[in-house]
């Protein structure tokens, strides 16, 4: 590998990247991030980056893991930005350091066709919803043409379609090195080419699926590589606890009978017993969901759990056992059987433990999923310990880097959160303008607090009369469902121009009309405070209703809480105030994405003004010019667009 400073040069004016990507700008932030991470790599440390927005990071950090001796992990917090580093990102990295190495890239299994599973369903399609008819052609055309059998291709197919769950490939119904298509299987496939590749691009939730595999001696999905780079780490965390715990849901247990009821009628069994599941299912998560109209998760009641839930419980375990039974025995298909059989058992197991065991620093929760259904789910309450074991100490060198990892300049809470205590620390300055681009808007101190009965009707037509000065072209954010409703209701009377609202279409479609209609209005929640880059005049306006604390009472933030308790710690400085800090740096973020934006950010919530807390909320926000009026902002759009 060449040395650190000769990867640095990489980014020097006039050198190779200068040649290879056009219109490419020096930035000595840059130059620095990609110096630390050779170092970093050379020298089989831990480093965690803050790279703040227009740094470059991502050529920054590919262009050592193409020149490292070793494989490199690269994990991103989604799959989309997999694709957007595999076809835009890495072929500059590419032909830049004149690396030919092989890069991958590997979702998981439930992203790729299953061959087998495709001519099952062709031979005897019962298509159970009317919407899915018209997909069936497209997708049986597709099938035939596609070389990777990445469900990403098929733009038609929507997000949580049930026809694709019938032909993935979900490691629960693959028979492996059995299986008739196994040569041509998409999965092994896909496995085969990150095996030899330098680079493999994966996403958090594969990442931890595979670490969560090793640490349980289960084996693993991705190639063995010493050296890992963990983009858009301010994500991990949760990524991470997805895949530590235990989970059970309606849709997995419908899938199994529905899967079982097929074996057994192709084997002339007992087709009987998977009625019996899917019922002994159905019953069982309906009385598991929340009561009332909750949305999110809350803490299972131990008393239920014990009472009328834990008889509906035993009569889902004796369902999954007499399915077990009846699909025991050699013969045709007798691999098939054996795997669905397994997944009973592996329910049965989950169901007893969420239910029964009550493991030191876990909790175990339960929220809506469906019409009817429900997500039962065990949470590790501190994320750190098993990250320093599976992170820190799984890897030669670890990289963490986001835009958004440093409370009030230090990134003390980041290495600690993400188990890299030791870890060498950066933090690279955005190389925009803040004061010349950007404003904050905070309303002055008689303007209601969020606690103050006044609140919602004052907050709302402050919105009104922003979005009318920014004419339009606004992202309006809200710290519940509940406001983002009544915005909802609301704004499109008083507005006079379109408002597109969070739910009632698929997000990529929602952002894609924002950049599209100019002078529109887009109303979210938490969700649309990262993933959303929208540079140039549609985006001039950010408004976030109030600052983004974690609702106190969900299970796993009252559970995290009353663990720093009793240590002797403080809960509200050294878990809700930075992560509230973090949440709204990356709402804000949204608005400033080239050296060309320019804009308004408000926040609506006086308590940065009038708490002591304040302080530090602005100490982590970047320099903007501070505004407290209307005439202010107004005065601050009439500059804006000139």
């Amino acid at each position: 590998m060449p040395s650190p400073g000769e990867v640095a040069a990489l980014f020097a004016p006039g050198g190779p990247l200068a040649r290879v990507r056009e219109r490419f700008e020096h930035r000595a932030g840059q130059e620095r991030m990609a110096d630390a991470v050779a170092r970093a790599f050379a020298e089989g440390r831990h480093l965690v980056v803050e790279a703040g927005t227009g740094t470059g990071k991502t050529l920054a950090y590919l262009v050592p893991a193409l020149l490292a001796d070793e494989p490199v992990i690269l994990s991103t917090g989604t799959k989309a930005l997999q694709d957007q580093l595999l076809e835009r990102e890495l072929p500059v990295a590419r032909a830049a350091t004149g690396a030919e190495r092989e890069v991958a890239v590997l979702k998981g299994r439930e992203n790729y066709l299953c061959r087998k599973r495709l001519g099952e369903l062709a031979a005897e399609p019962r298509l159970d919803l009317a919407a899915e008819v018209p997909l069936w052609p497209k997708l049986v055309a597709w099938s035939g043409t596609t070389a990777a059998g990445d469900r990403a291709e098929l733009a038609e197919l929507p997000d949580a379609s049930p026809l694709w769950s019938r032909v993935d490939g979900r490691a629960e119904i693959c028979t492996g090195t059995k299986c008739a298509h196994y040569d041509a299987c998409f999965v092994y496939r896909a496995r085969r080419l990150a095996a030899r590749a330098q680079a493999v691009v994966v996403n958090h939730h594969l990442l931890f699926a595979d670490l969560a595999l090793r640490r349980g001696e289960r084996g693993g999905v991705l190639p063995g590589a010493p050296l890992a780079v963990l983009d858009e780490a301010h994500l991990v965390e949760e990524a991470a606890a997805a895949h530590f715990g235990t989970r059970l849901t309606g849709r997995m247990a419908a899938d199994l009978a529905r899967d079982a009821r097929s074996e057994l009628e192709r084997a002339a069994g007992r087709a009987e017993t998977a009625a019996l599941l899917e019922r002994a299912a159905r019953e069982f998560f309906r009385a598991a969901r929340p009561p009332g109209n909750a949305r999110g998760r809350v803490a299972l009641d131990p008393g239920h759990a014990r009472g009328d839930l834990r008889r509906l419980a035993d009569a889902l375990l004796d369902a999954l056992e007499a399915v077990r039974a009846a699909l025991e025995g050699a013969g045709e298909r007798a691999e098939e059987r054996t795997l669905v059989a397994g997944r009973a058992l592996a329910q049965q197991r989950a169901l007893d433990d969420l239910l029964d065991a009550r493991r030191p620093g876990e909790v175990v929760t339960v929220e809506p999923q469906g019409k009817d259904g429900a997500l039962l789910a065990s949470w590790p309450v501190e994320m750190a310990p098993l990250l320093e074991e599976v992170l820190g100490q799984g890897f030669a060198s670890v990289v963490a880097t986001s835009a958004t990892l440093a409370v009030a300049g230090s990134l003390d809470r980041a290495r600690e959160r993400l188990g890299l205590a030791g870890a060498e620390g950066l933090v690279v300055a955005s190389p925009f303008r803040a004061r010349e681009q950007a404003a904050l808007y905070v309303p002055r101190d008689d303007f209601p607090a969020p606690d103050d009965p006044r609140y919602v009707e004052r907050a709302l037509r402050e919105i009104e009369e922003l979005v009318r000065i920014s004419r339009g072209r606004a992202l309006v954010l809200f710290a519940s469902h509940r406001a983002l409703q009544r915005a909802a209701e609301r704004l499109p009377k008083t507005l006079d121009f379109p408002v597109l609202v969070q739910g009632e279409a698929p997000r990529e479609r929602l952002i894609e009309r924002f950049r599209e209609e100019v002078h529109s209005v887009l109303l979210g929640t938490a969700s649309f405070r990262q993933g959303i880059d929208v540079p140039g005049e549609a985006l001039s306006l950010v408004v976030v209703d109030k600052l983004p604390f974690a609702v106190p009472d969900d299970p796993v933030v009252a559970a995290r809480a009353a663990a720093i308790r009793e240590r002797g710690g403080d809960p509200f400085a050294e878990d809700q105030l930075p992560e509230a800090i973090l949440a709204l740096r990356q709402a804000l973020g949204r608005l400033i994405r080239s050296r060309r934006d320019r804009g308004l950010l408000a926040l609506l919530d006086v308590r940065v003004r009038t708490r002591r807390y304040g302080r530090a909320v602005l100490a982590s926000l970047p320099p903007w010019t501070l505004l407290d009026d209307l005439d202010q902002a107004r005065t601050w759009f009439r500059v804006v667009d000139g």
